[in-house]
């Protein structure tokens, strides 16, 4: 990258990603399989053994969830299900219902997406081999695609800190704290996260790591931003939880995601050993 006061002027290397249909670039160029219920597990679990190179999406949860529970969790599945870094994808349920309602919620103009039903298929046997059918195709189609090249401006990056340590606090932080602030400059957004801290100095590691530019709205979990710029989210502190809600926000004007973490501990004890 070339600097000026701060501000990237100019990248070295230029940006590639997979364009879809509604115009969004993903880094990748995944076909996933994603079970519906935990009870869909089994299948898509056997789906991805085989087709070569499928991602395997579980589920942790099946029956009984209501309300904004069940809507959180639907959500959640369609925003990866319809990720720009998804070309195509099947959701397995037992009943064809639950897979339905995913993927009625998937972004208009993601990659593709198909259903497929156990109870529909007749049985293990034939759901695994009409799946099959359906990856291959999707595979296929995801084999053709090609990179095209996307500006610094398109970027959407999600914030993401270490451990609460001392390299952390030191070095990770920081350095994701300028990172956001040159890429917020250059036109692109970033949204952070973990509110709920509530040891001082984690919650202040949690802050650091935004930059220092204008918060331009506040978002609830999952949700889209109205603009471009930093935003804050209202999202689970643990690092796992946390990356979730993150990897589901998809903009139309934010063309991927990118998920900054640093491991700042190793860094250091590599300097060190230097």
């Amino acid at each position: 990258m070339t600097y000026r006061n701060g501000k990237i002027l100019m990248w070295k290397n230029k940006l590639y990603g997979f364009r879809r249909e509604d115009g969004r670039i993903g880094i990748r160029n995944y076909v996933a399989v994603m079970a519906a219920g935990d009870d869909a597990n089994p299948l898509a679990r056997r789906l991805a053994e085989d087709v070569p190179g499928v991602l395997y999406l579980p589920a942790s949860y099946g029956c009984g969830q209501l309300g904004e529970d069940l809507e959180l969790a639907l959500r959640t599945m369609a925003g990866l299900a319809g990720h720009p870094n998804v070309s195509g994808s099947l959701i397995v349920s037992f009943e064809p219902e639950i897979a339905y309602r995913i993927s009625s919620r998937v972004p208009a103009g993601s990659g593709k997406t198909a259903t497929l039903s156990l109870l529909q298929a007749g049985g293990f046997t034939s759901a695994r081999m009409a799946g099959q059918g359906i990856l291959f195709r999707l595979w296929e189609e995801a084999q053709a695609q090609k990179r095209k090249p996307f500006s610094i401006g398109d970027l959407l990056i999600g914030l993401e800190c270490e451990g609460s340590d001392t390299p952390s606090g030191m070095v990770a932080d920081p350095a994701i704290d300028l990172f956001s602030d040159r890429l917020v400059d250059a036109g692109a957004s970033a949204i952070f996260s973990e509110p709920l801290e509530c040891i001082e100095g984690k919650s202040m590691g949690a802050v650091s790591k935004s930059g220092t530019r204008p918060i331009q709205g506040v978002l609830a979990y999952g949700e889209r931003p109205a603009g471009k710029g930093l935003y804050f989210m209202d999202a689970p502190a643990a690092a796992v939880e946390n990356l979730g809600p993150l990897t589901i926000t998809t903009v139309p004007w934010a063309w991927c995601a990118i998920f900054i973490f640093l491991q700042a501990l190793i860094a250091v004890c590599r300097n060190v050993g230097q």
